[in-house]
């Protein structure tokens, strides 16, 4: 009776151990997803419109290259949030995670680059990547359902 007991309390705590498993790699796959997906759009966007391509390195985007690299963002990280939620087998943590990951990460590089694009752009991106990644996973759990 008491090796039962003991069982059931040991699998508890590797079901726990492997949600938190499981959420920690739904993060990481969101934010590679994320990284794979934006610089296979990069890529193409870059084949496409020329005047991208000329002013990628300076950053001088104009209004529509702005949008178009936030719209490419917002798409990105919605799919993250989805991926991360999918192989988490929950929505939120580990959807939440892949976004805040995403902005630890691209928070020193728009600090670094601050004078070069218009505070709006910078605060819809950071704002976007949290909030978007976690819209992604609500959306997994509508497919579930």
């Amino acid at each position: 009776m008491e090796k039962a007991t003991g069982d059931v309390s040991s699998r508890g705590n590797d079901s726990k151990g492997r949600r938190v498993m499981r959420i920690t790699l739904g993060a990481i796959a969101g934010v590679v997803v994320w990284a794979i997906v934006v610089t296979a759009c990069d890529i193409v966007v870059r084949k496409l419109w020329l005047g991208y391509a000329q002013v990628e390195k300076s950053l001088v985007f104009t209004l529509p290259m702005m949008i178009m690299r936030l719209s490419e963002s917002a798409a990105c990280s919605v799919l993250s949030g989805f991926v991360a939620a999918l192989i988490a087998r929950e929505r939120i943590k580990s959807a939440a995670g892949a976004g805040i990951v995403l902005l630890a990460l691209f928070l020193p590089v728009h600090i670094s680059i601050w004078s070069k694009l218009p505070v709006w752009y910078h605060l819809v991106f950071l704002t976007s990547l949290p909030v978007l990644s976690l819209a992604g996973g609500f959306l997994w759990r509508a497919a579930g359902e």
